[in-house]
């Protein structure tokens, strides 16, 4: 209970207990086509892996590390020249398999934590629904984002 943000759901921490679950806190070295390389020389094969880059949300240059995107766009160019925005807070056009949760224009003054959860549903289901499809990447039409952003 010590942290600034206690997690309230009660099965978070029993994640950590699972056989497929580590929690890793040496720093990042480097990003690898696999997985994560730590400063201790460690190699880590991982499925997904979640960038929680602290709390300047409005800071387009906040980003520590280059995000770019499909057409070799970073994404902090992006929202230079096209203003911060999200379809629903979640997702860019151009940066297929990149989600964010609570994401420029993601928040409707709900609880941050019903926000949060119905967000991560969605990252979910798209996910569920490429692997279905057996798609390799998931990325929110143009026309969806404008029609959304307008």
């Amino acid at each position: 209970m010590g942290c600034k943000r206690p997690g309230f759901h009660n099965t978070y921490l029993a994640t950590f207990n699972r056989d497929n679950v580590r929690l890793v806190t040496e720093p990042i070295d480097k990003i690898t086509g696999s997985g994560v390389a730590t400063s201790d020389g460690e190699s880590h094969d991982v499925d997904v892996l979640i960038l929680a880059t602290g709390f300047k949300v409005m800071d387009v240059d906040a980003l520590t590390f280059d995000i770019v995107g499909s057409g070799g766009q970073s994404l902090s160019e992006f929202w230079k020249q096209h203003r911060m925005q999200a379809y629903e807070g979640v997702s860019v056009p151009g940066f297929a398999n990149f989600f964010s949760v609570m994401g420029p224009y993601g928040y409707v003054g709900s609880s941050y934590f019903a926000m949060i959860e119905a967000q991560t549903r969605h990252l979910v289901r798209c996910i569920e629904q490429a692997d279905r499809r057996t798609a390799r990447r998931v990325e929110v039409r143009q026309e969806a984002n404008d029609r959304y952003f307008a």
